[in-house]
């Protein structure tokens, strides 16, 4: 290049070519360069408040963590008002707006987690997406089936799509569902209820078998057994009669 016609400044990272008269005296400026902890502290600052789009973990600022842990906390209330799908979304949205790596900071629980941290563990946020995320759950027509608990909700996850869709039709699924209903809709059979007299035939066998067990093993103990129980007897006499002079009293 000709020096008469072009004089070079020199800047970091970029070349400028000036013409001549420029007022530097005419003569080429060569700036210093930035050492290499300056260049450090540059990229950090200007990572500082970049948000991760993807699953390169770069470094967000603590007081942009904070406003996103506040939102959450502000609209807890939603879980409450069986609008847990909603909120599942804006949890969504979240964790992909704070990047990889930091979504875990917002909630209590987490070894780096911000000031005021979101009043549940990043598990319950798990599950409350998961919810979000399906397709039948969320489908607008079936916002109002829903059931009030999340939990039970996440429950029906363990359903497929198609027989939830079935369920809904049908209106197995409801505001004041449980969890036990879950497995009916899942096609597994509830346990039937346990009859009164069975279970006192189980427990009196209990009571046999530790008995007979306690007086074939402690054989030179058999007259202590005996006595043991005859005494449990009469504490037990004792005790019906106190509180039958207590009613008695009282009344």
């Amino acid at each position: 290049m000709d020096n008469q016609k072009f004089r070079l400044r020199l800047r970091p990272f970029r070349i400028v070519a000036h013409p001549p008269g420029e007022a530097d005296g005419g003569n080429q400026v060569t700036p210093r360069k930035p050492t290499r902890k300056a260049k450090s502290r540059a990229l950090v600052a200007r990572k500082t408040d970049v948000v991760a789009t993807g699953k390169t973990q770069v470094v967000v600022a603590k007081s942009v963590l904070q406003k996103f842990a506040d939102e959450i906390t502000r609209d807890y209330g939603l879980i409450m008002r069986a609008t847990y799908i909603v909120y599942g979304q804006k949890l969504q949205k979240i964790k992909d707006a704070v990047g990889y790596g930091h979504f875990g900071e917002l909630f209590i629980g987490h070894a780096h987690a911000v000031a005021r941290p979101v009043p549940f563990d990043q598990r319950k946020a798990q599950m409350l997406m998961d919810i979000s995320r399906n397709k039948v759950l969320s489908n607008p027509k079936n916002l109002s089936h829903l059931p009030l608990r999340w939990t039970v909700a996440h429950r029906l996850l363990k359903v497929l799509d198609p027989v939830l869709e079935q369920a809904f039709a049908a209106g197995k699924i409801h505001p004041g569902m449980h969890l036990h209903e879950v497995q009916y809709i899942r096609g597994v059979p509830l346990k039937p209820e346990p009859d009164p007299e069975a279970v006192d035939r189980q427990q009196e066998e209990l009571i046999k078998d530790t008995i007979r067990s306690l007086w074939n093993r402690f054989k030179g103990k058999r007259g202590f057994l005996a006595d043991f129980v005859r005494g449990l007897e009469a504490e037990e006499q004792r005790a019906v009669e106190e509180t039958k002079r207590a009613e008695a009293s009282s009344s």
